[in-house]
Parts: C-alpha cells; structure tokens; sequence
C-alpha cells in the first residue's frame, strides 16, 4: 500500500533503498574462483541426479577452487568422479539516476521502494520480486512536490518526473580531456568577455553595477560540525568548504559570495601575512540581467592578497531549455522569461547552453 505521508514526512526520506554506491554497469561475467562443495563418489553412475538436493546427502565435503583429486584427497577408484558444487548469489536491481520531487515503485503490484531526493540515484533489490517467467509491470508514482522540495529550490527550473534516456541502446563513451572544455573557452574564445568589459566601461567608468539577488543562504550549526568531524576522521586529506561557517571553525577555508573590493582588503588586513586558512570566493561574477560585474578588478586582487585564492565563477554556462518555433520550426534556447514566471533567470552567464561564447 502506497503511503502518501511519505511524501510530506521529513523523517522518512527512503524506503527499501540501496546503500549508495559509485555509478558503474558491471560485466555480465561473474568469477567463480573460490571455495566449492565437492561430493565424490565411486562411478558417475552414482552420481545425485541434478535435481537431488546433495547438501542433505553423505560425502559433502569444502573443495578449493583447484579441484584436483590427488590434492584433495587421493581416491583412486578406476572411474571415481566428483561433484563440484556452488551456490551463485545474482542480485536483480532497478536504479532510478532521478526523479523529481519524490516516487513510489512498485513492481507487478508490491512496492519496492520510494526515495526522496531528485538529484540523487537510487537502487532497489527486485530479486525475489520479479517474474523470470513472464513480462513484469514496474509502475512509478512521481511527485510533482515534497518535504524535499524546500531544500531543493536554488537556481533552477522545475521540471518534476522520471529522467529517461532518448536513445534505444547503451553505449560506453569515454571523453578524454572533457573537463577541460570550459577551461578551453575561457582561454581560447576571449571576445565574450571582452564585450563584457567593454559594456562595463561604458555603463560606469570606475566600477560596475551591482546586481543583487537572493541565493543560497546557508546557517550554521552543530550538524555541520559533526558532518565536518565525520569527513575528517573518514579522510583527513580531504579539504572540506562550507559558506555558511563565516569565521571557518570546521572548515579548512574561508568563503564569502560577491564581496566587495573594500570587503576583500579589510578581511586580507585583518589576518594579515600569517594566516592560517585562506579566503574563496565560492561564488562572484553573477550576470542575471545584467553585465558580470567589477571582474577585472577580482582578477586584479586574487594575486595582489596573498590570503586570496580565486573564486568561482557563478554560472559559466547559460541554462537555457531547447525550444521549437511553433510558426516557422526553428530552434531556439529559451530563457526564464520565455516562462513567464522567472523573467532574466538561467540565461545570463558567460558561456551558452552549447558551450558557445557570447
């Protein structure tokens, strides 16, 4: 029976749901090597039919994998054989890569698992639930909203349901060097940004416009000194960032979002040379409806304080949704005012929806 509740209770966020793991599609090989059972007998005209249960019968006995008679015990009748026996454990899964807000699955009418969490992917244990006989029914209820939409709500479209695959099979595509395409537009397609300069120069000759919106604004509190705890004695190497720890107590560097020039050198004044953790801009630059601002000037500061070391750019790319004309067929990447509800959201960034400048 499917619990609407569960779609409105903080405290359940999963059901039947698999410890995440690491995204892989494994061989369809599986090794055998290991320990077998071995039932030995005098003739293969004795041997257990195959459909005999043999653990209930005699000569049982734990076999390594190199299943040599001699060196596993030395019987020698004219036409001894044996029986190697292992038990093959095959998991059946189901994995959801995400749906949005929230879903049930069931599988030909019993419930398999519901999660929360519309970023996340999610495996299910449908072993001993589907038919290898016949065709199997999975159906999955998707949740335009839940409890978990709250937290969910930074800088995106809502676009709720399953997240399908538009081709018809599965290939293995390996990218070399794909990480380092925006890096490659940043470097080898400078013009954007240089009509950006030239926009900010015309608009005010010492500074440009500030541009102020609302975005992620983290608290700080005992859960994210315990997360912070259990990350440093899982690795210690890792380094850990958060904004919303201000003074950086359990995080190994400071962070601030579109600080001022006047910010930035009071906050390098007051450590000084000797600090002990370094400043990150975790986010400048932002350009929704309007130019990215004062950018010559953070590339000027980051190496002239030593205490700072860069920032990120938020956002590179424009996120515009791939649109068809319905008068004439065309294409086109539409923006949040195409919506109606999000006026200059999602379409003002440094690069295009395609990687393209601008």
């Amino acid at each position: 029976m499917i619990l609407l509740s569960d779609i409105e209770n903080p405290a359940i966020t999963q059901r039947n749901r698999l410890p995440t793991r690491a995204y892989s599609i494994p061989d369809t090989s599986n090794l055998l090597n290991g320990s077998w059972k071995s039932y030995y007998v005098p003739s293969p005209a004795v041997a257990p039919a195959p459909e005999t249960p043999v653990d209930s019968s005699g000569g049982i006995s734990q076999c390594p994998d190199i299943g040599n008679y001699r060196a596993t015990g030395g019987r020698s009748t004219p036409t001894s054989s044996s029986l190697f026996r292992s038990i093959l454990r095959i998991q059946i899964r189901v994995r959801f890569d995400g749906v949005d807000s929230a879903y049930h699955a069931l599988l030909n009418g019993i419930e398999i698992g519901f999660s929360k969490g519309s970023r996340n992917s999610s495996e299910y244990d449908i072993t001993n639930v589907v038919n290898l006989e016949s065709e199997n029914v999975l159906r999955v209820y998707v949740y335009q909203w839940s409890d978990g939409s709250y937290i969910e709500d930074q800088d995106q479209r809502w676009l709720s349901g399953k997240l399908l695959a538009s081709c018809s099979y599965l290939v293995l595509l390996l990218i070399e060097h794909g990480i380092f395409r925006d890096v490659t537009l940043l470097a080898f397609n400078p013009v954007g940004h240089i009509e950006d300069f030239s926009v900010v120069t015309e608009v005010s000759g010492d500074s440009a416009n500030v541009h102020l919106t609302i975005t992620t604004a983290p608290f700080y509190g005992c859960n994210h000194s315990s997360m912070y705890q259990f990350v440093k004695e899982l690795d210690p190497t890792r380094l850990i960032h958060y904004e919303g720890d201000i003074e950086a107590k359990t995080t190994d560097m400071f962070s601030m979002m579109y600080p001022s020039m006047q910010v930035l050198k009071d906050f390098a004044a007051k450590h000084g040379e000797d600090f002990a953790k370094p400043l990150i801009l975790c986010e400048y630059a932002h350009a929704m409806g309007n130019a990215p601002g004062s950018l010559k000037e953070y590339l000027d500061r980051f190496p002239d304080l030593r205490i700072l070391q860069g920032g990120l750019v938020w956002e590179w790319a424009k996120h515009g949704l791939k649109m068809v004309n319905a008068a004439d067929g065309s294409e086109y990447y539409a923006y949040g005012g195409d919506f109606i509800y999000r006026g200059s959201d999602v379409y003002s960034r440094r690069a295009g929806p395609i990687r393209n400048p601008h």
